[in-house]
């Protein structure tokens, strides 16, 4: 089922069409510039410093997206048959406005946890890069399939990943599992590696700890690595900060990895400019497919992480 919307002359603000588990959304581009207009005269620094227009933002997107725009957002990132929003707003070839488009969508979720950087929003950048000092920088590697959210006082509901510049990128899609469709899923969940409760965190000696302990009072968070909540299959694999303390604990973790690598149902979702991707922390994990060696590769996410009340 291929994904394409009707054209904007029809009577629609919004189109919207579901495939396989993810929810597509596509605003016409009329809408899209009354709500570019209306908030023209708040800056990136506004944004960044007075926290309040942010929520403005929001606001102005429902004046002309529809008022219950952000409650759909909401449903569908909570309905455990999706769990997933892809919402298609256009290449604008300007950061300002996509930092102005996804701070409103993030700011109709919820309020948005603090990046390291200290910003509520972060941008990573992949470029030609053979000694990457971290793993999400990696270009032509697999970004193995994981969760999000480390400590215990920054729980993560929802994720949002929007691309805003690609140059010379061939490969590096979304690599996307939802867990009902997780084919080892009930094996991995009745093992006893499974009834541990892992602990997710940072050594003090570990380089990356002055960067999380910025926005982060570096508790650690503890949880087992399967769960069920009325039935409804949950994880938390945030594979680089688990911190085993046997070789059997590792072996428990190592099998996990390989069960979710080598699952067929894995998606592999090719995210255009100018369009996001909203998962649910819990049902989903996510990843990257490697790029194609180019010297000249150059690919921008928006990210921002978020939980609800």
């Amino acid at each position: 089922m291929s994904l394409s919307f009707p054209s904007d002359t029809s009577d629609s603000i919004l189109f919207e069409k579901k495939l396989s588990r993810m929810v597509h959304i596509r605003p016409i581009n009329s809408v899209i510039q009354k709500f570019l207009r209306s908030i023209e005269k708040i800056t990136i620094d506004d944004l960044k410093l007075i926290p309040y227009k942010r929520f403005i933002c929001a606001h102005e997107m429902l004046s002309f997206f529809g008022d219950d725009f952000g409650d759909r957002l909401v449903s569908i990132v909570n309905d455990y048959n999706t769990g997933c929003a892809v919402i298609h707003f256009g290449d604008f070839g300007d950061l300002s406005t996509n930092i102005k488009i996804a701070t409103a969508v993030s700011h109709l979720l919820s309020k948005p946890i603090p990046e390291p950087s200290g910003n509520y929003y972060g941008i990573t950048t992949v470029v030609h890069n053979n000694e990457p000092a971290f793993k999400i920088l990696d270009p032509y590697n697999f970004f193995s399939l994981h969760t999000d959210g480390i400590f215990s006082d920054n729980p993560v509901d929802w994720i949002m990943m929007m691309k805003i510049e690609e140059e010379n990128a061939i490969g590096g899609e979304s690599r996307l599992l939802h867990m009902a469709d997780f084919d080892s899923f009930e094996h991995i969940y009745n093992l006893k590696g499974n009834a541990i409760k892992f602990s997710f965190g940072l050594d003090a000696k570990d380089r990356r700890y002055d960067i999380f302990s910025k926005v982060s009072n570096m508790e650690k968070a503890y949880s087992n690595i399967l769960k069920k909540t009325e039935d409804r299959r949950q994880i938390k694999f945030v594979d680089q900060f688990i911190l085993t303390e046997s070789i059997n604990e590792a072996k428990f973790i190592n099998n996990v990895q390989m069960a979710l690598e080598s699952c067929e149902a894995i998606i592999s979702e090719p995210l255009p400019v100018g369009s996001m991707l909203i998962l649910n922390n819990s049902f989903w994990v996510h990843g990257r497919a490697p790029f194609e060696r180019n010297l000249n590769l150059r690919r921008s996410l928006l990210r921002q992480y978020g939980y609800f009340s």
